[in-house]
């Protein structure tokens, strides 16, 4: 199991350790963080379908997919996929159910991935979280088949390192 390094909390949430001490950057985007999502959470499902909507449509629109199906092909190529900053993991849920035999893993720094977790547990069985620091994933070298890190990498402490780590794993 590729989850050996990290504390598992409940079914389909888990802590991953980090020996480095959280620098005070990183605590103030955590804590900017937290509260963004907490206040987003709470929108209602009619206003926040339809950010998840527009991200939707800009992702695929990004990266080159057509459309959602030819982005499910691609991903069910994977049995790993990482959404690294996950947020309240709207696009990590996104994947699971367009790569149903895939393991969908979403990491956030915040406590935003507690909320994830709490929000897809029932809905998706291919779908874990994980609070953490995306630059220590402490996942073995090259288990992750597809990584996503969409509008996160420049808020961590040292982009270059969490670059070389997402590319590791």
């Amino acid at each position: 199991m590729i989850f050996k390094k990290w504390n598992q909390i409940e079914e389909g949430f888990f802590i991953i350790e980090d020996e480095h001490t959280v620098k005070d950057t990183q605590a103030l985007t955590n804590n900017a963080f937290s509260e963004k999502w907490k206040i987003y959470s709470g929108e209602g499902n009619v206003e926040q379908e339809k950010g998840f909507k527009f991200q939707r449509k800009w992702f695929l629109e990004l990266y080159g997919f057509k459309d959602e199906e030819h982005l499910s092909k691609h991903l069910q190529r994977f049995e790993f996929i990482l959404d690294a900053g996950c947020g309240l993991g709207y696009k990590a849920a996104w994947f699971a159910s367009l790569a149903p035999k895939s393991k969908v893993i979403g990491i956030d720094f915040s406590s935003a991935s507690y909320t994830a977790y709490q929000n897809y547990k029932e809905k998706f069985s291919n779908l874990i979280f994980a609070k953490g620091n995306i630059a220590n994933t402490r996942l073995p070298s090259g288990s992750i088949g597809f990584t996503v890190c969409d509008q996160v990498i420049m808020q961590t402490d040292n982009p270059r390192h969490t670059l070389s780590e997402l590319s590791r794993i």
